[in-house]
């Protein structure tokens, strides 16, 4: 590969020899016709001795892996994982949009997109008649924020906390 790209080179600067000696009767289009060639033959070389080397690596990866024992997952583990839903709620300069999710009791995903422009987005879930369940403040560059939770059944208020009119309510109904 290496003596392939030398040979090429060579042959670039003799050609670049040629286009300075005008005794040749060589055309200068000619001339950068057959460097323009020179260099994309080049590069193609270049390019597929980078692939190879690539594959190989990737090769000896796979092949010098050390065995992992694994352990299969329990049916009801899979079960579980496979209906773990999302609740999506986003943050606008108004309020949160929707301003209410029912859904059964069981655990889900709380995610929270911040597309309000605040600084930081200071979140607390709360259970309607009392209790703070959860608070987190999300720094402004951060925008989304995502957090698996299992509520009791009941009515909840998703709200932040520097602006009290904002607020998205989460009925958990029974299974």
């Amino acid at each position: 590969m290496i003596t392939i790209s030398r040979r090429v080179l060579a042959l670039s600067s003799r050609i670049s020899h040629l286009h300075c000696n005008q005794a040749t009767g060589y055309s200068k289009s000619r001339l950068w016709l057959a460097m323009g060639i020179t260099l994309i033959s080049l590069s193609i070389l270049t390019l597929v001795g980078l692939d190879r080397r690539a594959r190989s690596w990737r090769r000896s990866q796979l092949t010098n892996r050390p065995a992992i024992a694994t352990q299969q997952p329990s049916a009801q583990a899979i079960g579980r994982r496979a209906k773990l839903q999302a609740e999506l709620i986003t943050l606008l300069p108004y309020g949160f949009m929707p301003a209410t999710i029912t859904r059964p009791k069981g655990p889900f995903v709380l995610a929270v997109d911040n597309r309000s422009g605040l600084d930081v987005m200071s979140l607390q879930l709360t259970r309607e008649m009392g209790n703070k369940i959860h608070e987190v403040n999300v720094p402004g560059e951060t925008l989304d924020w995502n957090k698996v939770i299992d509520l009791d059944t009941g009515r909840y208020v998703l709200s932040e906390i520097n602006h009290p009119k904002w607020g998205c309510t989460l009925i958990i109904t029974a299974e």
